[in-house]
């Protein structure tokens, strides 16, 4: 029984030994408590449609003449509306073509004519302002022209006299205008035109009026003379026209469709419709796509008639324009999504509203004029948000807020297990078009990878290789989509174990079990524990120390073309521009490193030591990656500028591949190198204070620190070395520093000497 006994108590230990060895060498997994409130911020453009029109009226004659505020507006519509529609002061030619001439002359009793006239027919009331006559004169005396009444019986002159003046006649035979220094306004009826020579003495030489007896243009109009210096004429004839011309304006209101009226806008002819009054109209029109390219906008007026038009106009003239302003959105796991837009609007004219477009899932309106809520004020519909004319005052900040619902869309993750140094993947499940970012938080609450892919047309898969140095336990993969109207995200989280092969000879468990037992196996449990627990926080605190020291120590960053040498992009990040010898001697240095180049373990660049300074190279296809460097850096920036060598490739593989020459299409390398390396860190920073951003205590801290620093030497901007202890890298600084920069709270200027 006894025997038994101790075999059994030997078994039972034998197992519990075997429990704690495998526990000893199977990897420590480290569950972090880590919450998924992680924010993403995105910057979307926005189209707001900017509505404004202008009315004004003026008399025009033969065009519509306005001055505009502005010719950065497309015109939509003008409507226009007509009154007292006539036709301007014209010449009209009565007759022209002289077949033959009578005179006018005095040279004793028996021998004289006294007087010529033709008849005037008017059809509408008309102001005339004087006449043309066809003829000339050897005389030196004067005789009048008049404008006389009719008499309808013998068809002559009758002795009413509208207006009288001299002759205005030479010796040269022509045309010669009888201007009348006060306009006659005569209804419509019948007139003469006279040549009247009673005062002429004898003996007098001749006056000559031409006519036409042959083919008069109007052959009812009569014509007479008279040999006598009373009103005793000899009864009219017609089919005899004496040659003349009339200056005149008729009175007559004219219906714009009998005449063909039309205005020309932007090369186009539009009609002018009848209004219900005789010399009234209207247009009212659409128009695509017309921006006037002058501030002096002229519209001419045109009819069939070929004759001027004098009109009464009112115009309204409506604008409209897409104005494109930046929002926001505030992405986060079990949150309405968060927009903002914000904007200043410009005024033109005295009639302005200003529209948005409501995308159809957002809700919780607020619409907020330097901060103060304008609800009650502006027109909120399901489809749009519209401020009225009365509400958009000049230099007003407008904020408009809204939110959507986070909906769900489809993660496909085969394994959520993986060891460092294997490539962690997963996929999207019919995904929407739109922009996907995959943010990797690793075990120490650092963010370890980041990427974005517009989908389609790349592809669904999202992967990441674990670096080895990265710490184990509990990752959390954040995949935000953003489509500029609606977002979304969804969380993933993956546990990361270290790798561990354990070599042990199962025969020895037995007797290790015997010489170490219960109470070792416990102890080793223990530091087992308190060991991983250090190492995530040691790791976590070097690698903010390493960043930090990495980057301050970045003197030059040089990208070229591998196989012709030609630098595409080139940064300094020190005080100094870049040097052209000193690039040439990086390079010659780098072509004779020889045994003075090392490759460290785990990593594909080359450390050359060059005068005072280290060089780094690193290459990915046809990229050519250099660095120049104060000190050596950590391992990990290996990794970092390895990856960007990557990105790079990836990015802008295909144009090194056809470079000719033109640099400028490599400016976006930029943003690459300060997605790998956190560049912002040692750009200029201006403070940026925003109390709707959460801080933690020590980012509040150093937002004071920076302002302190700012005040005290008259600055707008702040270097982070200036904020760190005795100008050397803290890590929980060096981490307050990244994370406002990360939240907007800092902003880095670039620097002046980036090279295109």
């Amino acid at each position: 029984m006894g025997r038994e006994l101790n075999k059994k108590g030997l078994l039972f230990t034998t197992l519990i030994f075997c429990t704690l060895f495998i526990s000893f060498n199977t990897p420590f997994i480290n569950v972090n408590a880590q919450e998924h409130d992680l924010v993403l911020n995105l910057s979307n453009e926005f189209e707001l449609i900017q509505s404004s029109y202008m009315q004004g009226s003026n008399s025009s004659v033969n065009s519509i003449n306005v001055d505009l505020p502005t010719t950065e507006w497309n015109m939509t519509k003008i409507e226009l509306d007509f009154t007292n529609i006539t036709f301007e002061k014209e010449t009209i030619i009565i007759e022209d073509t002289p077949t033959g001439y009578e005179r006018i002359f005095h040279q004793n009793v028996n021998q004289n004519n006294f007087g010529l006239a033709t008849q005037i027919r008017l059809d509408h009331p008309e102001t005339i302002y004087g006449v043309f006559i066809y003829g000339n004169k050897t005389s030196t005396q004067d005789i009048q022209v008049q404008i006389r009444g009719y008499n309808n019986t013998n068809n002559t002159p009758n002795s009413t006299i509208y207006t009288t003046q001299t002759l205005n006649i030479s010796t040269t035979l022509g045309w010669y205008m009888q201007n009348f220094s006060t306009p006659l306004n005569l209804p419509n009826g019948n007139y003469f035109l006279v040549l009247n020579g009673t005062s002429l003495s004898p003996p007098s030489l001749n006056f000559y009026w031409y006519y036409n007896n042959s083919n008069p243009s109007d052959p009812s109009l009569y014509s007479t003379s008279t040999i006598v210096k009373t009103n005793n004429w000899n009864d009219g004839v017609d089919n005899k026209t004496f040659l003349y011309k009339l200056i005149r304006k008729s009175k007559a209101p004219l219906f714009p469709e009998s005449i063909n009226m039309t205005v020309n806008i932007n090369n186009q002819n539009y009609p002018v419709l009848n209004n219900v009054s005789e010399g009234n109209g209207f247009l009212s029109q659409t128009i695509q796509n017309f921006r006037p390219e002058s501030l002096s906008f002229a519209v001419p007026v045109n009819n069939n008639a070929s004759k001027a038009l004098n009109f009464y106009i009112s115009y309204y003239l409506y604008f409209e324009e897409i104005l494109t302003i930046l929002g926001t959105v505030d992405i986060q796991e079990s949150q309405s999504n968060q927009w903002t837009l914000s904007s200043t609007f410009i005024r033109y004219t005295d009639n302005y509203t200003v529209k948005f477009n409501l995308p159809h899932n957002w809700e919780n309106i607020v619409v907020l004029r330097d901060e103060v809520d304008m609800q009650s004020e502006v027109n909120i519909t399901e489809n749009y948000i519209l401020l009225p004319n009365i509400t958009l005052t000049e230099n007003a900040d407008w904020e408009i807020q809204a939110e959507s619902p986070n909906f769900s869309f489809g993660l496909n993750a085969p394994k959520t297990e993986y060891y460092l140094g294997q490539e962690l993947g997963f996929s999207l499940v019919s995904p929407r078009p739109g922009n996907y970012t995959f943010i990797l938080i690793n075990a120490a609450d650092i963010e370890e990878f980041r990427i974005t892919k517009s989908i389609p047309p790349q592809t669904y898969e999202f992967t990441y290789e674990l670096p080895s140095s990265s710490p184990d336990g509990t990752y959390i993969a954040y995949m935000f989509w953003n489509n500029g109207t609606d977002a979304a995200v969804q969380v993933q989280e993956f546990i990361i174990k270290l790798t561990i092969t354990p070599e042990f000879d199962p025969t020895l468990l037995i007797i290790i079990g015997v010489v170490v037992g219960i109470i070792a196996a416990l102890s080793i449990i223990s530091y087992i524990g308190i060991r991983k627990i250090l190492n995530n926080r040691q790791y976590q605190i070097g690698r903010v120390l390493e960043k930090c020291i990495d980057i301050l120590n970045l003197n030059y960053l040089i990208v070229t073309d591998r196989r012709s040498g030609v630098d595409i992009y080139s940064q300094s990040f020190g005080e100094q521009k870049l040097d052209p010898s000193l690039i040439s001697g990086f390079l010659q240095a780098i072509r004779e490193f020889g045994t003075e180049a090392r490759v460290d373990k785990g990593s594909r660049t080359v450390n050359i030591d060059y005068k005072d300074t280290v060089i780094l190279m690193t290459e990915f296809v046809n990229v050519r990656l250099i660095l120049n460097m104060k000190e050596h850096p950590s391992q990990n920036f290996h990794y970092d500028i390895e990856s960007l060598a990557y990105d790079i490739y990836k990015t802008y593989g295909k144009d090194i591949e056809e470079f000719r020459g033109n640099v400028k299409r490599f400016r976006g390398i930029k943003e690459l190198i300060e997605k790998n390396l956190n560049t912002s860190f040692i750009y200029p920073l201006e403070v940026i204070p925003n109390e709707k951003i959460k801080l933690t205590q020590s980012e509040r801290e150093m937002v004071n620190k920076a302002l302190h620093f700012m005040k005290e030497h008259n600055f707008d901007y702040v270097y982070s070395i200036y904020l760190l202890p005795e100008n050397e890298c803290s890590p929980k600084d060096a981490q307050a520093v990244l994370n406002l920069i990360s939240k907007g709270v800092f902003k880095p200027r670039t620097l002046i000497n980036d090279k295109d």
